[in-house]
């Protein structure tokens, strides 16, 4: 543990160095992004998902049974896997490209932005451990779908579509990301009703060429059975503050403000279906991206104090929650009897190298 809590000490001091010394900021940032790829990609058995990861990359990836993966599942993170199985049959390679992947797409984004700091700091506070070394598929979609915005902004619209596919054909809840990239397009009526209609024609080969399997996920994270997950009432008590303070707000960007709801709804249903539990913080990393997007935040400063207060405590709650996930995963994984004795070993902590590893 200690080793994660010195890692984000040193991110959140290597960030206030880059913001605040101007003629080295590019040394501290190449600093930052050289730790943000090495250390996931170089890691040994380390995150319990890393343990599923392997297990397809050496028993799935052969033969005809690879492309059944490709096009039946998550086609551009099993493509990157088939291709690194095929041509150099390295699992830590495997990892190595993943996590350069993920680098290069939060440095596009990254430089994109003009609070780009802000945003940095929050991303690698509360998303990095988890979406670095575990839900990479998920990773993956939500740092193409932040790509796609950014290229949005500039007016790349083409590239824009292009990107978001990737993002949804690396994971399928990227779905959820729809809406705010219609919002984004900032079309006239026409143009979004024709954006609409493609979007269903799209869906409809969707579902018939992905619905067992989209089934089959909502068995397993339980989608489609109310969940028992408990809500924290700091997370509650941010979150009605969130909804209240747009009700005062003078003036607020029409993407935030519909972002921000559409968090807000899913955050809530996290009482009933516990999958959104991951849905609500893929879109909370969106809301914090398009807070920070411009010089101005999109939101009226003085009328604005409580919704920017709230969003900031609900993200340092985030924060403190995905850092206890770190410990509590290896008691989650003691105690549940569905993870075999081996993956038990893939905990994030101790944090292992590559060489290290037992399985390779």
């Amino acid at each position: 543990m200690v080793f994660y809590l010195s890692l984000q000490f040193l991110f959140a001091g290597l960030i206030f160095m880059a913001a605040n010394l101007k003629k080295h900021s590019n040394f501290f940032i190449y600093i930052i992004f050289f730790i943000v790829f090495v250390i996931p990609g170089f890691r040994g058995d380390t995150g319990i998902d890393t343990y599923s990861y392997q297990y397809y990359f050496n028993e799935v990836f052969d033969g005809w049974r690879s492309w059944i993966h490709i096009f039946q599942k998550e086609p551009v993170f099993y493509f990157i896997a088939y291709m690194v199985s095929n041509v150099f049959g390295s699992f830590t390679f495997f990892l190595v490209i993943v996590s350069f992947i993920q680098t290069f797409l939060l440095s596009k984004v990254f430089a994109s932005l003009s609070r780009k700091y802000i945003f940095l700091f929050f991303y690698l506070l509360i998303y990095f451990f988890d979406y670095h070394f575990n839900i990479l598929r998920a990773s993956l979609a939500l740092l193409f779908f932040l790509y796609s915005l950014s290229l949005l902004d500039r007016g790349k619209v083409t590239s824009a579509h292009v990107v978001f596919l990737l993002s949804i054909l690396s994971h399928f809840s990227a779905l959820v990301f729809i809406p705010i990239f219609i919002i984004s397009l900032r079309l006239s009526v026409l143009k979004k009703i024709a954006v609409y209609l493609c979007l269903g024609v799209f869906f409809a080969y969707f579902y018939l060429l992905f619905s067992d399997y989209l089934i089959n996920k909502m068995l397993i994270y339980g989608l489609l059975s109310f969940s028992g997950f408990d809500l924290s009432i700091v997370a509650i008590f941010f979150s009605v503050s969130i909804v209240f303070s747009l009700f005062l707000v003078e003036s607020i960007r029409v993407d935030i403000f519909f972002t921000t709801f559409y968090f807000i709804a899913i955050f809530c249903s996290v009482m009933f279906f516990e999958y959104a539990s991951r849905l609500y913080l893929m879109v909370f990393a969106v809301l914090i991206y398009k807070l920070c997007q411009h010089d101005s935040s999109g939101v009226s400063r003085k009328s604005g104090f409580m919704y920017l207060a709230s969003i900031l405590g609900l993200s340092f709650w985030f924060y403190i929650s995905s850092t206890m996930s770190i410990y509590g995963e290896r008691e989650r994984v003691r105690y549940n009897e569905s993870v075999s004795s081996e993956a038990r070993n893939y905990t994030l902590i101790p944090y292992t190298l590559f060489y290290e590893s037992k399985t390779r």
